[in-house]
């Protein structure tokens, strides 16, 4: 763990989410994101009051409790004002609705409800869209970033992209093999809009920052491709088509990954149902249901690059 400053004004605390710091240096302070616990943010607090720097708002780049799990500690000792999304605000104040989705929907056992899944609830204050407003006279650019999560944002502040989870750097593609995502379309066309946005660097939620992110960018872009043809290869040896279960399966083996728990098991399922729902908005494949199962199949064999 690490504070790094990227340029006058803009820092960042590196653990294995980082969580950014920009400020005008004199009477306004914005954390972006807080980590998963009071532990993380407790930490962030320490340096910045160390240098006599504010700490007046919190950002919240999209509602998973890893990024949104130390809001209510930091809300509650500094008064922060906390802006969100809307979607994303409308679960950080009803936490319970992302184990209950990542349960299909059903009420979600205790598995499913600790820190990992379920983040402290916190009022949100100011709702963010799209665009250009100021705090402090700090210029801040509110950048749609979807694919992750519904409707995850990214901020523009002094030409660095705080950019969340639409990218990973490349030693967590590395870790996960399978990134957590909700769309696979959308994922491809936020990392292709970043390459196209004027800035200076980029941080990713888990990673580092980079000046010349296009290689990582890339990587990602890669990875998710890679993952979307390993599963249409899957269903092209298997006409009679497979249930998501066995792709889950098949695909966790190819990429040697041993899930252990619940928790896990529902990330990763929602992540290969993303993949499948890529191949079916392209109208590579499809869903049947067969003898009472929900199946997948190919409908001609292709590949994406």
């Amino acid at each position: 763990m690490s504070w790094i400053n990227i340029k006058q004004g803009c820092y960042y605390y590196h653990a294995t989410v980082n969580i950014g710091y920009v400020t005008n240096g004199s009477d306004t302070g914005i954390i972006i994101d807080t980590g998963l616990e009071p532990q993380a943010i407790k930490k962030v607090i320490k340096v910045i009051e160390s240098e006599n720097l504010p700490i007046t708002n919190c950002f919240i780049t999209h509602a998973h409790a890893d990024h949104f799990g130390g809001a209510a500690y930091l809300k509650n000792q500094k008064n922060v004002t906390i802006y969100a999304p809307p979607f994303e605000a409308a679960i950080m104040e009803n936490p319970l609705l992302e184990p209950l989705y990542l349960y299909h929907g059903a009420k979600p056992p205790k598995e499913l409800r600790n820190k990992f899944v379920e983040g402290a609830p916190i009022k949100v204050d100011v709702l963010l869209s799209e665009g250009t407003f100021e705090i402090g006279g700090i210029s801040i650019q509110c950048i749609s970033l979807p694919g992750h999560s519904y409707e995850q944002m990214g901020f523009i502040i002094n030409g660095i992209l705080f950019a969340a989870d639409s990218y990973f750097g490349k030693e967590t593609l590395v870790k996960h093999k399978i990134p957590y995502i909700i769309d696979a379309n959308q994922t491809i066309q936020t990392l292709k809009k970043i390459l196209s946005l004027p800035i200076c660097g980029a941080l990713p939620g888990h990673g580092t920052y980079e000046e010349n992110f296009l290689e990582t960018i890339e990587l990602n872009i890669k990875t998710h491709n890679n993952i979307t043809n390993d599963i249409l290869n899957l269903l092209n040896t298997n006409e009679e088509g497979l249930s998501l279960e066995a792709v889950m399966e098949c695909l966790c083996a190819k990429h040697e990954i041993h899930l252990s728990n619940l928790g896990q098991w529902a990330l990763y399922r929602t992540a290969i149902t993303a993949y499948i729902n890529k191949l079916i908005q392209d109208d590579q494949a499809m869903w049947e249901v067969i003898n009472n199962r929900l199946i997948v199949k190919t409908k001609n064999s292709s590949t994406f690059e």
